[in-house]
């Protein structure tokens, strides 16, 4: 018959392959809607993170580290 699967036991292996797929680019969508929703945010957080690290910096000079 048209259609048919011949051999039932080959069936199984395509509907895991065609769901990690599905998977695979579901997850990969959802990550990068997450990442530019969250790309502005995360920057500004990295310069605030920064001059707040040179601030500290400069006020405890007995501390050494790398000036951004």
């Amino acid at each position: 018959m048209p259609g048919c699967v011949v051999d039932i036991r080959k069936m199984p292996f395509v509907r895991l392959l065609l769901i990690i797929i599905a998977m695979g680019i579901y997850l990969t969508m959802g990550a990068s809607v997450f990442q530019a929703l969250e790309r502005p945010v995360e920057r500004e957080t990295e310069k605030r993170m920064a001059k707040i690290k040179n601030d500290f910096l400069i006020e405890h000079p007995c501390v050494t580290g790398k000036l951004n």
